[in-house]
């Protein structure tokens, strides 16, 4: 029967998503569905996540009133049909990537417990930013009724896929497992040497353990923990900056009968599209300079012209300034000064050069969990085994007793619950070791079957108990 229950409980709890370190609080759900008999199963999926990028979804289920839509599903388990369920509970759920939460339609332990013409209808909202990537095993505590066998609680494991980051600076493989783990580190950011590019860089691994290295080498977690990785990557290019710091007109052939030559430029090409610039002289004579100082950046590959003209024109240009002659030269010139001719027109050009290095800094947080599988799963045995609740039944006064090793390291809670899934009574027991022996009267709560639960980390334990 427990191979049935595991079952029944598998194909119902599909939907089910953990809450974990850093999670937000998700948003409400409202159920979906299409049109579909009482008595049956139907799961939504949740499209994969990304890693570092905010994820959202939301899906609907209905669970069945007995075991007959579930031999369709599966026939290799010899399914009798017709045995009623009276009810379905998540009580706990554990195992996504950091960053994840979950908000289901009803508080935990969330209890499914309709009776036909109702359906057993629910939803759940999966949400928050997962810092990890990869395929990673979400452990669901359950509980299946029967109405044939007392509930009995059940660990389902299920996956859920993160994709990589594309955009970090790195990625990890192997970076959720049981310690001693060891995680393999890719870079994805290189310098392009074909412009000049050079780049260091840094990787903290979270556990004392540092690199300098392009492509580090492996790194193995050898204790349990949550690890933070911090990266690095700065990438430096040198660019040499050149700016037309002065142009001189040392010769024009523009002349004026009445006045004097009042001469004005302008320098089209530059970084901006048109620079226009128009300074006046005040006699007649030349040359006549104009200085820039580093206000015209020069783009490489780009072509300047210096267009020359006098504004006092009379014959020649009359009614509009004169054509003094126009000259061009190309950025990308070795000369630091030179001088352009055209016709009479004479113009010296000075540049002036900078050299400017360019760094863009990449960094990026990934997380590693290294789990202490063995003695987690000893210490969970060891605490179940000795779990008691006594006398049962009872008249309302019982002694509630377990063995904690001295190993155990995860907070452990104790609640009482009806069989509506509605909690009684909780308290936070802390870090527990060695024996705990605690008397309860449940009295108050009167004659009836109520779930003791005992939560050690994400692990759940539970016992019902008749009062009488």
């Amino acid at each position: 029967m427990k191979k049935f229950n595991t079952l029944l409980v598998c194909m119902a709890l599909f939907f089910a998503i953990s809450m974990q370190l850093n999670a937000q609080t998700c948003p409400t759900c409202t159920v979906v569905l299409p049109t579909m008999p009482v008595d049956t199963v139907y799961l939504d999926t949740f499209p994969n996540a990304r890693q570092n990028e905010y994820y959202e979804e939301r899906i609907s289920f209905r669970l069945p009133m007995t075991t007959t839509p579930l031999i369709a599903l599966d026939t290799t388990q010899n399914i009798p049909a017709g045995i009623n369920l009276t009810a379905f509970s998540v009580q706990g759920i554990s195992g996504l990537p950091l960053g994840m939460s979950f908000t289901l339609d009803r508080p935990l332990p969330a209890r499914y417990d309709e009776a036909a013409p109702d359906t057993r209808d629910g939803c759940v909202t999966i949400c928050g930013t997962p810092r990890q990537s990869g395929v990673f095993i979400v452990n669901i505590s359950v509980l299946v009724e029967t109405g044939i066998l007392a509930p009995q609680p059940a660990t389902i494991p299920l996956e859920f896929l993160v994709l990589p980051d594309t955009s970090a600076g790195f990625s990890m493989a192997n970076s959720n497992g049981c310690a001693p783990l060891t995680v393999s580190f890719t870079n994805n950011v290189e310098a392009d040497t074909s412009v000049g590019q050079t780049a260091t860089y840094f990787w903290d691994f979270g556990n004392g353990q540092t690199s300098n290295s392009q492509n580090p080498a492996d790194v193995v977690y050898s204790d349990t923990g949550t690890y933070e990785v911090t990266y690095q990557a700065v990438i430096t290019e040198t660019v040499e900056q050149v700016y037309i710091s002065s142009v001189r007109v040392n010769g024009s052939g523009c002349s004026d009968l009445l006045n004097g030559v009042d001469l004005f430029i302008t320098i089209t090409g530059s970084q901006s599209g048109t620079d226009t610039v128009t300074t006046y002289t005040t006699d007649a004579g030349t040359p006549v300079t104009w200085n820039f100082g580093n206000n015209i950046l020069m783009v490489p590959g780009t072509r300047y012209e210096i267009w020359v003209q006098d504004d006092d024109a009379i014959f020649q240009g009359l009614p509009g300034p004169e054509d003094c002659g126009r000259v061009n030269f190309s950025a990308d010139t070795t000369a630091n000064s030179f001088t352009l001719t055209n016709g009479q027109l004479s113009v010296l050009v000075t540049l002036t050069r900078n050299t400017l290095n360019i760094r863009d800094t990449f960094s990026t947080t990934g997380f590693v969990v290294a789990a202490d599988c063995n003695a987690s799963t000893d210490v969970f045995d060891e605490i179940s085994a000795s779990f008691s609740v006594n006398p049962n039944p009872s008249t309302g006064d019982v002694t509630v007793q377990f063995q904690s090793p001295d190993t155990q390291t995860e907070e452990v809670s104790l609640s009482i619950s009806d069989m509506l899934g509605r909690t009684l009574r909780s308290e936070n027991l802390g870090v527990v070791n060695g024996s705990y022996s605690n008397s309860m009267n449940l009295k108050e709560f009167g004659a009836g079957v109520y779930l003791m639960q005992l939560q050690i980390g994400n692990k759940l334990l539970s016992k019902k108990i008749i009062v009488r």
